[in-house]
């Protein structure tokens, strides 16, 4: 008899680590955050510029445009913002600012999920401070005119084989830049790019690829924003209806490496329970 509770307090022990584990394995997220550094430059360097690149190192993290889903612990990317310019979204672990004056500079990056409004969990904004020594060449006049931007592909209500879909855009009388300066600089700015109920993204080309797009109709829709991400009355956002035929989508990588099934950690939690309960029924009979 007294035995029972240390059986009762191991298999409750057993259980407990049972789920435990089960939710570690099922969510590695939870055991490892994200982890964002600034490799360059470094702070209080001074460089040549006027062009300055900055390079991150990244672990934890999926850096991606193809977000599928909203929340993703470890899937985002980074809003970047040199100086006084807009912030620039970007999708990787590398951007080079162009024509930065010589004289102090600095650059902020903050680690977001793909739905851009929420930082990275575990993340903190981060800081680099730096100078440049040399001038940049004088700006390039900003286009004149009126803008247009024409959605080239894919064209409305047509099929696309496979499950990668490019969208390519083409623009009259407007800047595409990830380098403005003036967040309402007239006929200069990006698009903000959805497809079907994707996370939007903020794109600084004419051209972006979506990959794994299952089979069935689509939504693009492609609304083109000032450099400090406003839209732009004389360019209404663009609706593209298409669809897919072919491969189904493929689904998306696990962040951690398989471990034991859920439900047998479970379970075998439960059984220890049960064979605690068990002896203890046939100790008082």
């Amino acid at each position: 008899m007294r035995a029972m509770p240390r059986i009762l307090a191991l298999a409750a022990a057993a259980l407990a680590l049972g789920w435990s584990l089960a939710l570690a394995t099922a969510s590695p997220a939870l055991a490892d955050h994200g982890r964002v550094t600034i490799v360059s430059p470094k702070d209080g360097a001074t460089v040549a510029g006027p062009d300055v690149t900055l390079e991150l190192a990244v672990q934890n993290l999926a850096i991606t445009d193809q977000a599928t889903q909203a929340e993703n612990a470890h899937e985002g990317h980074f809003h970047i913002t040199v100086n006084k310019r807009p912030f620039v979204a970007v999708y990787g672990n590398r951007v080079t600012f162009k024509g930065l004056p010589a004289g102090d500079h600095e650059i902020k990056v903050e680690p977001v999920l793909s739905m851009h409004m929420k930082p990275v969990p575990g993340t903190q904004p981060l800081t680099v401070k730096f100078k440049t020594t040399a001038q940049p060449p004088a700006a390039a006049a900003a286009p004149s005119g009126t803008p247009k931007i024409t959605v080239q592909s894919p064209a409305a209500g047509a099929t696309v084989a496979g499950d990668t879909v490019t969208l390519k855009l083409v623009a009259d009388s407007f800047r595409i830049t990830d380098q403005g300066s003036d967040p309402k600089a007239k006929n200069e700015g990006h698009f903000h790019i959805t497809l079907d109920s994707r996370p939007f993204v903020a794109w600084t080309t004419d051209t972006l690829v979506f990959k794994n797009v299952p089979p069935g109709q689509h939504n693009l829709r492609v609304e083109p924003v000032t450099n400090g991400h406003d839209p732009i009355l004389e360019l209404p956002a663009m609706n593209v209806r298409f669809s897919t035929a072919g491969a189904a989508a493929a689904a998306l990588p696990r962040t951690g490496a398989p471990g034991v099934p859920l439900d047998a950690l479970a379970a075998a939690g439960v059984f220890v329970l049960g064979a605690g309960l068990l002896v203890r029924r046939r100790s008082s009979t």
